[in-house]
């Protein structure tokens, strides 16, 4: 005989995993043109540089204006910088997951 707890257990696990799944949707980092940086970029964006001596810093950006970028600890010139990759969220592939993990929730 089934015990009447048993079905909010099962609720409150799909929830945990569903939660889990918006917390770590798949996230991707895109090129950005160092000539628009400005206008693709804000503040509180998180982006991956790449400096001309071949260093990556991935942070969060406080401040951008036509000179540069600048996160917690630095401040970085677009004339050292070869890369500039702003993080996004892949849509597509974050929809797989979630049908994914809906599927095997349904079948467990």
């Amino acid at each position: 005989m089934q015990s009447i707890s048993q079905p909010p257990r099962r609720t409150a696990r799909m929830l945990l995993v569903l939660l889990a799944c918006l917390a770590t949707s798949c996230a991707t980092y895109r090129n950005v043109l160092m000539t628009n940086a400005t206008t693709r970029i804000q503040p509180t964006d998180h982006i991956r540089v790449t400096t001309m001596q071949g260093e990556e810093f991935a942070f969060r950006v406080e401040a951008i204006d036509d000179s540069g970028v600048s996160g917690p600890e630095r401040t970085f010139a677009y004339e050292n910088l070869v890369m500039i990759e702003r993080s996004e969220t892949d849509v597509v592939r974050s929809l797989y997951v979630f049908a994914l993990v809906g599927l095997a929730l349904i079948l467990v």
